[in-house]
C-alpha cells in the first residue's frame, strides 16, 4: 500500500506522467479493494470448516512477492499497460490478504478493546506503508528499481514467519447471540444497520481521500524535491498518521465510535481547507513551510481512520465476521475510488487547491447515517 498509493504517484510525476493519469491509475488500482467484499464469504466459510484465517494472510502474501517480481524487468513507462495488469492482480491477493487480517482481529479481540487495538492496527499499518513509501521513493527514484522492489517484497514476506508461528484462538470473541447457523445467506447482511454503516463508508473519508492520493504530486508543484518527498512519506505523515490514530483509539474507547467519527470529519475539513486556502492566496511560504502544514491533515486522518474502523468492527462482530466488515472495507475504499475519479475530472478545470475544498462537504453526507446509528442504539437500549 505504502509503494502503491504513496510512493508510485511520485514517481510516475517524476518520470513525467501527468496528474489525470496518474489519479486515473490509482482509482483503477484501488477497486480490489472495492471488490473484496467478494472474499469475505470464503474467509468465513473456510472459518467455518475450522480452516486458519491465517493460512489465507500467508498465501497472499506469497502472491503478492511474486507479482512484484514481475515489475522489475519492465519500463514502467513504456509498459505501463503491463505495468498496471501486474499491480491490479497484486491487488487482488493484497485485498483478500486484508480481509483476512481484519477478520482475525475481530475474531481474536474483546469487543471493548477493539478501539484500542484498531488504534494500534493503524500504527503498526501506518508505520510500515510510510516506511516503504519514503525508502523506496528515495531507491527507486536513484534508479535502483530492482533494489527498491526486493525491498518491498522483503517487507511482505517477513511478516509470514511469525504468523506462522502464532496461534490464536479465532473464535474467542464471536458473538454467540447470533443465530446458529454457518449458510451464508444474503438476509443475514442486507439489514437496516448494515446499510446504514455502507452509506457511512462511502461518504465518511472523502474529505481526504483526493489529497491522500495526490499529495506527492501537490507537494512537487509546491516545489518539493524527491528528498523532501521522502521526508513527508517516512517522517511527516507517519508521525502525524500514527499519533491521530492513537489518539482516535483512545477517545473511542472512552467516548464512543460514533463521536469520534464526527470529530474526525471536523479536524479533516479545517486541515485540509487550511492548506488548500493558502495555496490558493499564492502565500509565499518554503517548500518544507508546505510540508510542515500537512501534519495537521494527518493526525486528522489517522484519527478518523481509527475512529470508522472501530465503528465497522462493532457492527461486524459475530460468525459472519469476515463478510460484514469486509462490505465496509470494500465501500470505504468505494469512497476513494470514487472521489478520486472525481478530483481527476476537476482537477484539470479547477486547479488542485479548489478540487480539495470542492469534496470536502462530500463528508457532511456522513451525518444523517451518525443520526440514525445512535437513534437504534438509543431504542436498543
Amino acid at each position: 500500500m505504502g509503494f502503491i498509493w504513496w510512493a508510485l504517484p511520485s514517481l510516475l510525476s517524476i518520470q513525467g506522467v501527468d496528474l489525470a493519469t496518474i489519479t486515473k491509475l490509482s482509482a483503477t488500482l484501488t477497486l480490489p479493494w472495492v471488490f473484496k467484499f467478494l472474499m469475505g464469504p470464503v474467509i468465513d466459510f473456510a472459518a467455518f470448516r475450522k480452516i486458519k484465517i491465517r493460512h489465507f494472510i500467508v498465501s497472499c502474501q506469497i502472491m503478492m512477492g511474486i507479482l512484484l517480481l514481475l515489475l522489475i524487468p519492465i519500463d514502467w513507462i513504456d509498459d505501463f499497460q503491463l505495468l498496471v495488469i501486474f499491480l491490479f492482480i497484486h491487488g487482488c491477493f493484497a485485498a483478500t490478504q486484508d480481509v483476512s487480517i481484519d477478520a482475525l482481529a475481530i475474531r481474536t479481540t474483546p469487543k471493548q478493546e477493539l478501539g484500542q487495538i484498531n488504534g494500534w492496527m493503524q500504527t503498526g499499518m501506518l508505520i510500515g506503508r510510510a516506511l516503504t513509501a519514503s525508502i523506496v521513493l528515495a531507491i527507486i527514484g536513484k534508479g535502483y528499481q530492482t533494489i527498491g522492489i526486493l525491498l518491498v517484497i522483503t517487507m511482505i514476506w517477513l511478516p509470514m514467519v511469525a504468523l506462522l508461528f502464532s496461534s490464536p484462538s479465532e473464535n474467542q470473541s464471536e458473538d454467540l447471540s447470533h443465530k446458529k447457523t454457518t449458510k451464508l445467506h444474503w438476509k443475514n447482511f442486507i439489514t437496516p444497520t448494515i446499510l446504514i454503516g455502507l452509506w457511512l463508508a462511502l461518504t465518511a473519508s472523502a474529505g481526504f481521500e483526493f489529497f491522500s492520493v495526490s499529495v506527492g504530486p501537490f507537494m512537487q508543484k509546491l516545489g518539493n524535491t524527491e528528498e523532501n518527498l521522502s521526508l513527508l512519506f517516512g517522517v511527516i505523515a507517519p508521525i502525524g498518521l500514527v499519533i491521530g490514530a492513537l489518539t482516535g483509539g483512545r477517545f473511542t474507547t472512552k467516548k464512543n465510535s460514533k463521536t469520534a467519527i464526527l470529530i474526525g470529519i471536523t479536524l479533516v475539513a479545517a486541515t485540509v481547507s487550511l492548506i488548500a486556502l493558502l495555496a490558493l492566496s499564492n502565500i509565499n511560504l518554503r517548500p518544507k513551510e508546505w510540508l510542515l502544514l500537512s501534519i495537521p491533515i494527518y493526525i486528522a486522518i489517522g484519527f478518523l481512520t481509527c475512529a470508522s474502523y472501530t465503528l465497522f468492527m462493532e457492527l461486524s462482530n459475530g460468525k459472519f465476521a469476515a463478510t460484514r466488515f469486509s462490505i465496509f472495507m470494500s465501500a470505504t475504499n468505494g469512497c476513494e475510488v470514487w472521489v478520486t475519479y472525481l478530483g481527476s475530472r476537476l482537477i484539470s478545470q479547477m486547479g488542485h487547491p479548489m478540487t480539495m475544498l470542492l469534496l470536502l462537504p462530500i463528508s457532511l453526507l456522513a451525518l444523517p447515517a451518525l443520526l440514525l446509528l445512535n437513534r437504534k442504539e438509543t431504542k436498543k437500549n
